[in-house]
């Protein structure tokens, strides 16, 4: 009984890091040397996990600038989530970026990454009320021109893309591996009385 006891909890802890991951900071999209792209359309589908989500773009463009415009964050064609206002974080080795007003009209000021240092990334990052179990809809538009090294990388907190198991497949998982831990421990006592 110890044993199937043993194997139930070892199980519980593989489902909880299984969980776990799936709320850490989840890459929604890593553009490495993106040249030549003028104004491309970019949605990305997040599910939220936690009551609150966060989006960060990070970015750099050497020797020149990339641009990300017309930002939102919608559910269901509803209204921009996201604020005019980012909190920034300078690249470690050297901030060379700025905001602007795109003129789309979304009520989110747009982003200028440019760069310093290779792989060292400027950060900006909005943290917005969400419902758990919810889907939302990132949209941007990104340009950067056809020059030097560049990377765009946007991630968020608080949701996983929706690759990612939704929560109710996630607990049939976990119904899943407990069913399994007990049948063991009633084979192992079955075995155990003959």
């Amino acid at each position: 009984m110890k044993r199937a006891a043993a194997c139930v909890f070892t199980l519980a802890l593989v489902f909880a890091g299984f969980v776990g991951q799936a709320r850490a900071s989840t890459i929604l999209l890593d553009l490495e040397d993106p040249a030549g792209q003028n104004l491309t359309p970019f949605t990305l589908n997040i599910l939220a996990i936690t009551p609150s989500t966060t989006v960060t773009f990070e970015g750099y463009q050497i020797p020149s600038f990339e641009n990300v415009e017309d930002i939102s964050l919608t559910t269901g064609g509803g209204p921009n989530l996201l604020g005019p206002t980012w909190t920034f974080t300078p690249a470690p080795f050297g901030s060379d970026t700025s905001t602007f007003d795109d003129g789309f009209g979304t009520g989110t000021i747009a982003l200028s990454l440019g760069g310093v240092v290779e792989d060292s990334f400027d950060q900006y990052a909005q943290t917005v009320t969400t419902v758990v179990g919810q889907t939302y809809a990132l949209h941007f538009l990104f340009s950067n021109p056809p020059s030097g090294p560049a990377e765009l990388l946007v991630t968020t907190s608080g949701s996983a893309s929706t690759a990612v198991p939704e929560p109710a497949s996630l607990t049939l998982l976990g119904s899943g591996l407990v069913g399994l831990a007990t049948r063991y421990a009633r084979r192992r006592r079955k075995n155990a009385a003959v």
